[in-house]
This record gives C-alpha cells, structure tokens and sequence, in this order.
C-alpha cells in the first residue's frame, strides 16, 4: 500500500513538471490568449514579443507605447482617418463595426513568433540604439499578408 501511495505520489510531481500550465510552465507560447486579452494587446503583445527576443535593449513599455504609433493601424489593413489607434479598433471591434477573422489573426501571430530576428522586416522595425523611437515598428506587420487583413 505504502508503494502505490509513493508511485501515486511521483506520478503527479512528474506530470506537474512537464510543463503544464499547473506545474512547471516550461516554454510557453507568445501567442496570446484570445480568450484572456483584448485584440489589440494580443497585437502589442505579439510585436513586442519579437521585439523583446531579437534586440537588446529594449523600450520597457513598449506594449503601451506601440498603442500610439499612428502607421500601425494602416498596416492592419484599416483606414487611420477612421481608426486612429487601438482604442478606437477595440470599441468598433466591440460595437461589432469590424470583424476578426480567427485564422488569418492566427496565421498573423504565428508569423510574428517564428520570424527571423534577420529578417528585414524585424530589422527595419526597431533600432535598439534608439528604444523610446517605435515609429517603424508598424513594418513587422509587413512579414505576413494576413497581418494586412484579420480585421475588416
């Protein structure tokens, strides 16, 4: 009896360590959780991500930053007379204005995480001689063509 309360015992240490959300988390995804997170952190999130794993430095805020760059709802595909920034998305995705697309907002964010910290859309995107300057970070969004068209 003592031998299967041990084996019962290690069994659950070792499925906690596997990497589960429970357990230890080991390598998670940076996609963002569509179910947890508003549309427009899940973009911020994603770019500065990349951002975050090819530079060094890099600006500590720049999830809240990105919100404010003037070029990044255009290269959503979006017109920015219309939708100026990401709280203007947010309350026309909201009020069911515009429409996501889930497999093309997917296809996106998996670009986004897989793309070369070579690739010269990442390189043309940040400077990390500059931080606090994310006027061309829009230009990652350029690495995949459903970054253009998730949101309609």
């Amino acid at each position: 009896m003592k031998r299967i309360k041990i084996g019962l015992v290690l069994a659950v240490l070792a499925l906690q360590a596997c990497g589960t959300d429970t357990g230890n988390p080991g390598f998670r995804n940076s996609v963002p959780n569509s179910a947890t997170s508003s549309l427009t952190d899940q973009i911020s999130i994603s770019i500065c991500s990349k951002v975050k794993s090819c530079f060094s430095p890099v600006l500590a805020d720049c999830e809240l930053k990105i919100r404010t760059v003037a070029q990044v709802p255009s290269a959503l595909g979006l017109n920015e007379a219309v939708y100026p920034n990401f709280d203007s998305i947010e309350q026309a995705i909201d009020a069911q204005i515009l429409t996501v697309d889930g497999p093309r907002r997917d296809s996106c964010f998996q670009s986004l995480q897989q793309v070369s910290c070579s690739d010269s859309a990442v390189q043309q995107a940040y400077s990390s001689t500059d931080v606090e300057n994310l006027s061309q970070i829009w230009k990652i969004l350029g690495i995949d063509s459903n970054c253009s068209q998730f949101i309609y």
